[in-house]
C-alpha cells in the first residue's frame, strides 16, 4: 500500500473517530484544553502505531485507548505545572 493511500486512508479515520477521541479525553482529564492536546497526541501515536494494529475490527477500542492514556498523561502534566506555578 503505498504512503498516499495510507494518508487518504488515515484521514478518513480521524474524521470518523476525532469526536470521540475528544469526548474520552475529557471524560478522562477533565479540562477541554487539556484534552483537545490530548486527542491530537493520541493522532500522531496511532499514526505512528497504526502498523502494530493486528486486527481493524479493534480500531475504535485502540484509538480509545491511546487517547484516555494520553490524557491521563496530560492531566498528570497539567496538575504538576500548576504546582509548579502556586508553589515558587
Amino acid at each position: 500500500m503505498s504512503a498516499r493511500v495510507d494518508e487518504t486512508a488515515f484521514t478518513r479515520i480521524v474524521a470518523r473517530y476525532h469526536p470521540d477521541l475528544l469526548r474520552i479525553a475529557l471524560v478522562v482529564c477533565g479540562d477541554v484544553d487539556v484534552a483537545a492536546e490530548a486527542a491530537q497526541a493520541a493522532w500522531v501515536v496511532a499514526w505512528r502505531r497504526l502498523r502494530e494494529l493486528r486486527d481493524p475490527a479493534n480500531l475504535r477500542p485502540w484509538l480509545m485507548s491511546i487517547a484516555a492514556k494520553g490524557s491521563v498523561s496530560g492531566v498528570a502534566i497539567e496538575d504538576w505545572c500548576r504546582f509548579l506555578e502556586t508553589h515558587p
